[in-house]
C-alpha cells in the first residue's frame, strides 16, 4: 500500500495492520456508525465497504506520522547522549560536587573537597578561591576543555567529534529511542533504547497481538450477578515463580465498579509496575471461584486464543530475557515506571501445531519439576549440616 491508497490483502494480513483493526473496531466512532439506521440499511458489502474506507483513512494517518517520525530520526547522524546521576545520596553529591548544608551559621552549598574556616574574615571568597578543587565528573573548574569531564563531552558531541562512554554517559541513536510499535504514536522519547527479542525458529513467528485478547474489557461480566464469589488476588499474593499463592473470596459487587482488574480462569496476569514486573510477578490465573477473578490495577491480562495454549505462552513470557527488554520500553516518573501493553502486544513468538506446543510445555515443567527438587534438597541439606 502507498501512503495514499487502499492496503491489499496481503497487508491487510500482517500483523501489525491486524492490531489497527482491532484498535478501528474498539472505536467508540465505530462502534456508533454500526448502530446507526443508515448503516444498518445498507447490504452486508455496502456496509464492509465502508468499513474498509473509515479504516484506510484511520490506518492510512496512523502509517503517515510514524513515517515522517522515523525520516526525521533515522537521518539523524548525531548519536544523543544521556547522563545518568547515581541514586545513592553519597553518590549523589560526589557526582554534583556539592551538597546543602544546614549547619547553623554557614547554611547553604557546601562545595565537596573544599575546607573552610569559620573565622574567616570573607568566607565566600573563600569558597570561590577553593572552587577550584570542586571534586565531581560533571566539570573541571581549572580547565573546562578537560575531556575526561561531562561538560567537555557534551560539547565534543555537539560538533560531532567521537564520545567515549562511561559509567555516567550513554550513548543511542535517536531513532531507536522511539517507539514506532503501538497503535497510537507517543513520540515519547525514552532514556534508554528499547531492547527487542531476537527469535530464531523453523516455526512461523507471530506477534502475541494476533494470537491473544489484552486486558479484556468488564463488560464481559456487567450481567453476572453482584452476589457471585470471585477470587480477589493482590499484587502480593503472586510470587516471583509464576504462581499464585493465596485468593481471598469477595462478592463481586465489592469489587466490580473500583479499579480493579478483571480476569477469568487460565488467563494470564503480568504485573506491569516496577519493580513488581522486574520481580517476576506473572502467574497462569487457576483455580478461581467461580472461574472469575478481580486483582490489582497493576496487572497487564493475557487471553490466549485456539492457536496457542495459555501455558506454552506463559512458558515463554515468563522469562529473564524477556523481562529485560521490557523494563527499557518502560514509561512514567521514576519510581511508577510501567511497561507498556503495547510492548507485549508487538512480542513475537515462535508458533507450532498444538502438539508440539503440548510438549514443549511437558518438557519446560520437568525442567521446573526437576529444579525445584534441587533448590529443596539444598535447603534440606543446609538444615542438616
Amino acid at each position: 500500500m502507498s501512503i495514499n491508497f487502499t492496503p491489499n490483502d496481503a497487508l491487510l494480513d500482517m500483523d501489525e495492520f491486524k492490531v489497527y483493526r482491532t484498535a478501528f473496531d474498539n472505536l467508540a466512532e465505530t462502534k456508533n456508525r454500526k448502530k446507526q439506521k443508515t448503516f444498518k440499511a445498507l447490504k452486508a458489502d455496502e456496509q464492509q465497504t465502508e468499513l474498509m474506507k473509515r479504516f484506510t483513512v484511520y490506518s492510512r494517518e496512523i502509517e503517515k506520522e510514524k513515517l515522517y517520525y522515523f525520516m526525521l530520526v533515522y537521518n539523524n547522524p548525531q548519536n544523543v547522549l544521556v547522563i545518568k546521576s547515581p541514586s545513592g545520596t553519597s553518590e549523589s553529591k560526589r557526582f554534583l560536587g556539592y551538597e546543602w548544608s544546614n549547619r547553623k551559621g554557614a547554611e547553604g552549598i557546601k562545595y565537596v573537597g573544599i575546607v573552610t574556616e569559620n573565622n574567616s574574615d570573607d568566607e565566600t571568597l573563600s569558597r570561590l578561591k577553593g572552587i577550584k578543587s570542586i571534586q565531581t565528573p560533571l566539570f573541571n573548574p581549572a580547565n573546562l576543555s578537560d575531556m575526561s569531564k561531562i561538560n567537555s563531552m557534551i560539547r565534543a558531541n555537539f560538533i560531532g567529534n567521537p564520545v567515549c562512554e562511561n559509567e555516567f554517559i550513554k550513548q543511542y541513536r535517536l531513532v531507536d529511542m522511539l517507539d514506532f510499535s503501538g497503535v497510537k504514536f507517543e513520540k515519547q522519547i525514552n532514556l534508554t533504547a528499547a531492547k527487542t527479542v531476537e527469535v530464531v525458529s523453523k516455526f512461523p513467528l507471530m506477534t502475541l497481538a494476533s494470537l491473544a485478547e489484552f486486558n479484556p474489557s468488564k463488560t464481559e461480566i456487567s450481567e453476572i450477578p453482584d452476589d457471585t464469589i470471585v477470587s480477589f488476588v493482590e499484587m502480593s499474593s503472586v510470587n516471583n515463580d509464576g504462581i499464585i499463592e493465596s485468593r481471598v473470596d469477595r462478592p463481586l459487587h465489592e469489587l466490580r465498579g473500583g479499579s480493579y482488574t478483571y480476569f477469568r480462569e487460565d488467563d494470564i496476569i503480568v504485573a506491569k509496575i516496577t519493580p513488581c514486573y522486574e520481580n517476576g510477578k506473572c502467574a497462569l490465573a487457576t483455580g478461581l471461584t467461580n472461574g472469575l477473578g478481580m486483582g490489582s490495577s497493576e496487572f497487564h491480562v493475557i487471553r490466549c486464543g485456539e492457536r496457542i495454549l495459555n501455558n506454552y505462552m506463559f512458558a515463554y513470557i515468563n522469562r529473564d530475557i524477556i523481562r529485560e527488554a521490557g523494563k527499557s520500553h518502560m514509561t512514567g516518573a521514576s519510581g511508577h515506571r510501567r511497561v507498556p501493553v503495547e510492548y507485549y502486544k508487538q512480542l513475537q513468538i515462535p508458533l507450532p501445531p498444538l502438539d508440539v506446543q503440548s510438549k514443549i510445555v511437558e518438557a519446560y515443567e520437568a525442567v521446573g519439576a526437576e529444579y525445584q527438587h534441587i533448590c529443596i534438597s539444598i535447603e534440606e541439606y543446609k538444615e542438616k549440616y
